[in-house]
């Protein structure tokens, strides 16, 4: 306590130094700004408020009412009072455009304190108002400080993002990243810019020059780590180029993230979006295995998607669960792009896991499609036997989960009636189609 008085004294001594000949405006906002710089803030915020009391009597255009708004504007922010802060800046906005004019570049503190201010206490119209009035003024008078421009437009952009802008988002973050080569940004602020645009371009500008703007970023942080992580930053960036509908863009970025040294769940997310990517070239997604066997024998496109599903699939099932959905995807894809090959063999070894992944899973339903995936492919095959084997296990899977008499039963029981006589079985073939008929009638009268 006696220190704090004692600065206090000290402080009014050497401000008060000559006190008849300063006057009492220029006394209370001297020792306010002292106060302040010492960080005793309180006194400081009285003392301003005394010069702030006399300088409202003074003559309209008098400069000094500026300066004692604009350092309650400070204090106020410092302290993150920031309705006080935007209400002493908003003040000072109509202090300077009173005297200077609308479209002086005295404007342009004011206005992007406010801008800033108001924004952080949630009043979004007024900031968009104030920054948007800042930009405008900027460009016009070619007077702006470069890094507050820079950090004026960013906040636009993200603004405008947040309101799902997107248009302006763009247009704005292209002109902050314009301004990078003429401030003093930071390697920091210089790699979040140009990051920044890269995202909001690969989802929804042009995808190319994101992906060419995050390989710069990339760079930028492979050679100052303190930067980021470069493989972080391309996996996010993969990812929002699959959002943006740009699989071809999002594979390339992944495949670089891998190549940067992606690991843990950022490896199984750059693996998963190029095998992503590179499955819809193939066009295969809702086809069976037993349509597609065979269909693209010795097709390097087909060689190539599967080789990448399988090295997902391998880290998959090293980080993931068995029945884990995101794993059970791959091998029904993997399934399908082994019977493209011709490889039957593959293709049911890929079922089989897939039939023990939905013994583990709360999906009834994934059950009966591997069966059904399954007794389809042994019959393309022409392996009849495991195929009559495959499909009554099939049939006795339905009739536990549906009943004897619900029509999901139909197909397999015609399939098996076809397979049980292509195996010259025509005592159980006979069998199988009374019961068919007797089904077929019960449905006709429901």
């Amino acid at each position: 306590m006696r220190r704090s008085l004692l600065l206090t004294l000290i402080l009014t001594v050497l401000v008060a130094g000559s006190v008849f000949a300063i006057d009492p405006w220029e006394y209370h906002q001297r020792l306010g700004e002292r106060l302040f710089a010492y960080g005793r803030t309180a006194q400081a915020e009285a003392e301003l408020k005394k010069a702030l009391k006399i300088a409202g009597a003074f003559p309209p255009g008098d400069r000094r009412l500026e300066a004692t708004l604009e350092d309650l504007g400070k204090l106020y922010e410092n302290q993150e009072r920031v309705d006080k802060a935007q209400a002493m800046y908003s003040l000072l906005l109509a202090a300077v455009e009173a005297r200077a004019g609308k479209d002086s570049p005295e404007l342009l503190p004011p206005l992007a304190a406010a801008g800033r201010t108001a924004l952080a206490g949630g009043d979004v119209p007024t900031a968009k108002e104030d920054l948007n009035r800042y930009a405008a003024l900027a460009a016009q008078t070619g007077a702006a400080d470069l890094d507050r421009y820079r950090s004026v437009l960013e906040m636009l952009s993200r603004m405008a993002a947040v309101e799902g802008d997107f248009d302006t988002a763009l247009a704005r973050q292209r002109e902050a990243v314009a301004q990078l080569g003429k401030g003093t940004a930071t390697d920091e602020e210089r790699s979040v810019c140009l990051e920044s645009l890269a995202q909001l371009e690969l989802a929804h500008g042009s995808a190319e020059a994101g992906a060419r703007i995050l390989r710069k970023v990339a760079g930028l942080q492979a050679a100052d780590p303190g930067l980021g992580n470069p493989a972080t930053t391309l996996v996010k960036g993969a990812q929002a180029a699959m959002t943006g509908g740009d699989p071809g863009v999002a594979a390339g970025l992944a495949r670089a993230a891998l190549k940067a040294g992606a690991a843990g769940e950022e490896a199984l997310a750059a693996r998963s979006i190029a095998a992503g990517a590179a499955w819809r070239t193939i066009g295969a997604e809702g086809v069976s295995p037993a349509d597609l066997l065979g269909t693209r024998k010795d097709d390097p496109e087909v060689a190539a998607v599967r080789q990448c599903l399988e090295e997902l699939e391998a880290i998959q099932k090293e980080r993931l669960g068995p029945a884990d959905p995101r794993r059970i995807t791959t091998l029904g894809r993997l399934s399908r792009l082994a019977a493209m090959e011709g490889d039957a063999e593959g293709a049911l070894q890929y079922l089989s896991e897939l039939g023990g992944a939905a013994s583990g899973s709360n999906n009834p339903s994934l059950k009966l499609n591997v069966l059904e995936d399954r007794a389809g492919l042994l019959r393309a095959a022409g392996r009849t036997d495991e195929a009559i084997e495959a499909n009554s296990e099939l049939i006795a899977a339905l009739e536990s989960a549906h009943g004897p008499n619900d029509p999901a039963l139909l197909p397999a029981l015609r399939s098996q009636e076809a397979l049980l006589r292509t195996a010259k079985r025509k005592k159980e073939a006979r069998k199988i189609h009374k019961r068919l008929r007797r089904l077929e009638r019960t449905l006709r009268k429901r």
